[in-house]
């Protein structure tokens, strides 16, 4: 049988500065009810992206945390940090970026209030194909099909 199906736009984020203030965890859960995620960068691409999405300056949250892993279970190899105003403290564990600078990433105190990035990286196409043509559509014209790495 045919039915929809999700596809990837992955390293292709789409970007949504919140300006609401939240602490870390509950910008996360907005993100995650709302749009994917908190916003995880992957490439200096990534990260223009993430600061010409804003109209602010000032320090945002993105979805590095704790032992600085992404918030969506992705891998963590590019690192942008400030590393005059990173602290790693035993009180900060979370990760913000820092608009009214270059755009690197300080940590905060995860219970402290800021604004926030999301992303969005699925689409969801709405025509009917099998498996094997929902594939090879996504393959053709985005990344993949949707592969569900966590339970979030």
């Amino acid at each position: 049988p045919t039915q929809p199906f999700f596809t990837e736009l992955q390293n292709d984020h789409t970007y949504h500065f919140i300006r609401e203030d939240k602490t870390w965890e509950e910008a996360q859960k907005y993100c995650r009810e709302n749009y994917a995620d908190l916003a995880s960068v992957f490439d200096m691409a990534d990260m223009e992206r993430l600061r010409e999405s804003k109209e602010y300056e000032g320090k945002a949250w993105i979805g590095l945390f704790n032992t600085w892993r992404w918030s969506d279970g992705s891998n963590f190899s590019f690192r942008h940090w400030d590393m005059e105003s990173f602290n790693d403290g035993q009180n900060r564990k979370c990760a913000v970026t820092l608009l009214n600078r270059s755009g690197k990433w300080s940590s905060d105190e995860c219970n402290n209030k800021n604004p926030f990035f999301c992303y969005d990286k699925l689409i969801l196409i709405n025509e009917n194909k099998t498996w094997e043509e929902a594939l090879d559509y996504c393959r053709l014209h985005h990344t993949d099909l949707v592969s569900i790495t966590n339970p979030h």
